[in-house]
């Protein structure tokens, strides 16, 4: 085995090595996400809420109804990312077998990019006015609101979401590129 060959094999352990601790984190987030938004849904204190960013709005109860459709809320796009951790865990764990360039790897991006993406727009289009509805339900009549917002750190995370999906589709033509040369030698 040649020097080039032993940087290789090098740089592919080191990658199945972070590639497993990768999996574990995706993994143990998948499990703690859900139950987390619970607790805090459960627990918050209305102080807390008026504090959080984006809460524009004057929010003057939180019965345990509104705390239950708040946490309904947010699992919308917490549930497209948990299918995005998903991804990514397939990812990480082809990685750490150590198939680094199989087709199967740009299709796990690809289908993390569309779950960045998808709660992204979750969140500004479906997350954001629901909650400001929900948390302002109980609130006396003329002071509900219906709010709609996009931060610049919506703008940012969709374009890293197009980033990656660009990323994912040259994988996918390099990967088939790769196999129409391998066919041809």
């Amino acid at each position: 085995m040649g020097k080039a060959d032993a940087r290789v094999a090098v740089g592919v352990a080191r990658i199945a090595k972070v590639s497993a601790t990768m999996r574990t984190i995706c993994g143990v987030a998948m499990a703690v996400i859900p139950i987390a938004l619970a607790a805090f849904w459960a627990l918050v204190p209305l102080e807390a809420v008026r504090d959080l960013p984006g809460v524009t709005f004057p929010v003057e109860a939180l019965p345990p109804s509104s705390r239950a459709l708040a946490f309904l809320a947010v699992m919308v796009p917490a549930g497209i990312s948990l299918y995005g951790l998903a991804m990514l865990r397939r990812l990480f764990d082809a990685y750490r077998r150590g198939r680094i360039f199989d087709i199967g790897n740009a299709r796990a991006l690809r289908g993390f990019a569309v779950c960045v993406l998808g709660a992204t727009a979750a969140k500004v289009l479906l997350v954001t006015p629901a909650l400001s509805v929900i948390l302002t339900l109980h609130n006396a009549p003329g002071s509900r609101a219906l709010a709609v917002s996009v931060s610049g750190d919506d703008l940012a995370t969709l374009f890293v979401g197009a980033v990656l999906m660009v990323v994912a589709w040259i994988l996918g033509e390099a990967h088939r590129l790769a196999e129409d040369h391998a066919q041809i030698v």
